[in-house]
């Protein structure tokens, strides 16, 4: 049915976005500028948050951490310390959400008008 409205697309790749101009069959057009998406490699990554938060770790706990490049293998002390970096920021950012006045709705009884798994500000 769309394709009854649509005149033609052109797409052109940038170097992080994709410009897409959508001619409509009554002459209007339409562009979106959407990014592009993530290769795999970024896409399986640790955030740059979490491996600063092991090296900051790691220097406070007087330890050398392995493989923070995903290249190798993974000591058991490297791992216990991103184990502990997620922890922090995992901690950060329900801190964060509760200085917001925002919590996880618990039961979907709740007369709250949230989604069963949405952040909700507080009654």
């Amino acid at each position: 049915m769309l394709r009854l409205l649509i005149d033609d697309v052109t797409l052109r790749k940038g170097d992080r976005t994709i410009a897409l101009q959508i001619r409509w069959k009554g002459g209007a057009t339409t562009t979106l500028e959407p990014p592009r998406p993530l290769g795999a490699p970024d896409l399986r990554r640790t955030p740059t948050a979490i491996v600063e938060q092991i090296r900051a770790l790691a220097t406070e706990r007087g330890l050398e951490p392995s493989d923070l490049e995903g290249s190798g293998v993974t000591d058991a002390a490297t791992l216990d310390l991103a184990l502990s970096a997620a922890t922090r920021l995992t901690h950060e950012i329900l801190e964060g959400l509760a200085a917001a006045d925002l919590r996880a709705r618990q039961s979907p009884r709740s007369a709250s008008s949230c989604a069963p798994t949405a952040w909700c500000a507080s009654p």
